[in-house]
């Protein structure tokens, strides 16, 4: 909504160093799944009763490429900058993504992603 968040109330709880070291290991293997590289996370939000990650693949984007941004080849909801990417680039990457998501399966995709 372009507010910015100044602070933070935690609700922590007692746990023993193994209930600790299990969270931490099933976030380590969430991990794992996720693409190498810098980028932003997840782009687009998922639509109802799909994966925007799943719609993009079957569009067949997977390693398109505009400049240096690219549309991650582990995970297609994930857009990599591989070390030169402009801006330009990755609204130009989103844009492309998002056209052809809407003509081959008439969803239209919403960014997860906020510009600031």
């Amino acid at each position: 909504n372009g507010g910015v968040i100044f602070a933070v109330i935690l609700n922590l709880r007692d746990a023993s160093p193994q209930e600790v070291e299990e969270i931490v290991s099933a976030y380590l293997q969430t991990r794992k799944r996720l693409p190498k590289g810098r980028s932003m996370g997840c782009v687009f939000k998922n639509p109802t009763g799909e994966y925007a990650g799943a719609l993009i693949e079957k569009a067949g984007l997977k390693g398109l490429r505009k400049g240096g941004a690219v549309v991650s080849e582990e995970h297609a909801n994930f857009i990599i900058n591989d070390g030169g990417a402009t801006t330009d680039d990755v609204r130009s990457l989103i844009e492309t993504v998002r056209a052809t998501v809407l003509e081959k399966f008439g969803v239209l995709l919403t960014e997860e992603i906020r510009y600031l």
